[in-house]
């Protein structure tokens, strides 16, 4: 079978063709615009988890005070003052305006400005836009308690005190210890 590729590409059929491959190129070049799915800003996925985080911290306050001679068993709990933070790169304006008071005698002139806080994003090659994290803040230890076998000895008490400020950068009053209860 022999194909007549001189016939195919008359003139009736040379306008369906072009149509044919610009609808085609128009389909791709507006498939692209369309949104892909919505997904998570992928800035949330560099935020720790902060249960993890404060269970990891208790476990090990508590595996170093156990180690203090004479401490024995220990449990702690510490108390924050407030969770993780996240600190986002911003792009600002600032638009001032003066207004002019003319009441009693002299002419007095009053500033006011307003500032407008936007989070600079960047996109994806998926197209999906996030925040510029700069940083996260990890929660500000505010106090730990400490309940040990040998809580009730002051040498004890002064040694696991000491070491914890000298950890945490606390007072001696945001550390208290405690002797533990015997089950």
């Amino acid at each position: 079978m022999k194909i007549d590729f001189a016939g195919i590409f008359n003139k009736k059929n040379k306008t369906f063709i072009i149509v044919g491959i610009s609808i085609l190129v128009l389909l791709i070049l507006f498939s692209e615009l369309l949104p892909q799915g919505t997904k998570k800003s992928s800035a949330l996925n560099y935020l720790p988890d902060e249960n993890k985080y404060i269970s990891e911290l208790k476990t090990e306050i508590t595996e170093f005070i156990s180690k203090i001679d004479g401490a024995g068993k220990t449990e702690v709990y510490i108390s924050f003052e407030s969770g993780f933070e996240t600190v986002y790169a911003e792009k600002n304006s600032q638009s001032s305006s003066d207004l002019d008071d003319k009441s009693g005698d002299s002419a007095k002139k009053e500033n006011s400005s307003e500032y407008e806080y936007d989070y600079l994003t960047i996109r994806s090659d998926a197209g999906n836009e996030s925040p510029v994290l700069l940083k996260v803040k990890y929660p500000k230890i505010s106090g730990i308690v400490v309940a040990c076998e040998g809580g009730g000895n002051t040498a004890i008490k002064e040694e696991i005190t000491n070491a914890l400020r000298a950890a945490f950068s606390l007072p001696s009053n945001k550390i208290n210890v405690n002797k533990l209860r015997r089950n």
